[in-house]
């Protein structure tokens, strides 16, 4: 009777939370329920119970004006329903054992593990918050949604972007001693803030791509090689066109790694000249070989007038 009265208690306090704060976006609902499908009912009370006590604690700091505390339940709520258990998942430096999914912000052929969940969350400028959950049903090939927001933090209003990111890829070759691998994919989501009356993104969207990889073991290390081409569906039909990309990556050291990005941005730069690309730089650092932070640096050269600067965190989930 005590433990059934305590998780009535739970749940009233459950709804008082819920009904002081904004309502969320019909497209993170639908985000979320995707993510829900996956999870697992282990340890309910307890993690419940857990996440229960962080956001009553965030409420009480803020003097209940936290306008997110909804969604923050929402997502707490997702993982108090997982027993999630983080993987060995570094993707830099020399000790990797996990492929890089990105040079900077363009694909690679890299894909992740049979049978388990990748993660991803940036963090970028106007409070900018970013969501990536992808899942690999069957060998060499992952697909997965992603979210974003602007002014996610603070007290302003958040701008959700008005469809989910869809992220899909196969890797038609795998890389072998004298030859690279090669995978085609779709990426739809952007970088940077939303803008709601362009439908894009400050960064556009990759779109659909085809990209080739190759790794490089040396006497300084890990070195990569990559190339691709794309085709982005965010610009005005008018601007739409071919774009090509490519990248390297070095390890510094066995958990660092340093990754430079060239993207000629053909929409933004039809006549190809070389300062007008996008230059993109990554200092990459995998922590206790579990999950990898990425300090990422968009356009040194300054195209768009000022360099992006954006934190990310990536690695592997076990949800079943």
């Amino acid at each position: 009777m005590n433990s059934l009265a305590f998780f009535f208690e739970l749940k009233l306090e459950q709804a008082r939370l819920l009904n002081n704060t904004i309502k969320i976006n019909n497209f993170v609902i639908f985000f979320i329920f995707l993510v829900f499908i996956y999870c697992k009912l282990i340890n309910f009370l307890h993690y419940f119970q857990f996440f229960i006590q962080i956001i009553i604690k965030f409420e009480n700091i803020l003097g209940g004006k936290m306008k997110y505390c909804k969604i923050l339940y929402a997502l707490f709520f997702i993982i108090s329903l997982l027993n999630i258990n983080i993987a060995i998942a570094g993707s830099a430096g020399r000790n990797y054992s996990l492929e890089t999914m990105n040079i900077v912000n363009m694909p690679t052929a890299g894909s992740i593990p049979l049978k388990s969940q990748f993660f991803e969350l940036y963090f970028s400028q106007n409070s900018c918050l970013n969501i990536k959950l992808l899942d690999a049903p069957f060998r060499n090939f992952y697909f997965g949604l992603s979210e974003g927001a602007t002014n996610f933090f603070g007290n302003g209003n958040i701008t959700f972007q008005k469809y989910p990111g869809l992220i899909a890829n196969y890797r038609i070759l795998n890389e072998g001693k004298y030859y690279p691998a090669i995978g085609i994919g779709i990426n739809t989501q952007g970088k940077g803030n939303y803008n709601e009356s362009k439908d894009e993104f400050d960064f556009i969207s990759p779109g659909v791509y085809l990209a080739v990889s190759k790794s490089f073991l040396w006497s300084l290390g890990y070195f990569g090689l990559h190339i691709g081409t794309n085709y982005s569906f965010e610009p005005a039909s008018s601007n739409r066109r071919f774009n090509l990309y490519f990248g390297i990556e070095q390890s510094l050291t066995d958990k660092t790694s340093i990754n430079l990005e060239y993207d000629v941005n053909s929409p933004e730069n039809p006549d190809f000249v070389f300062n007008k690309a996008l230059l993109n730089l990554a200092l990459r650092y995998s922590i206790d070989n579990n999950i990898t932070i990425d300090l990422n640096f968009l356009d040194l050269f300054k195209t768009k007038n000022a360099v992006m600067r954006y934190l990310k965190i990536e690695g592997t989930i076990n949800i079943f």
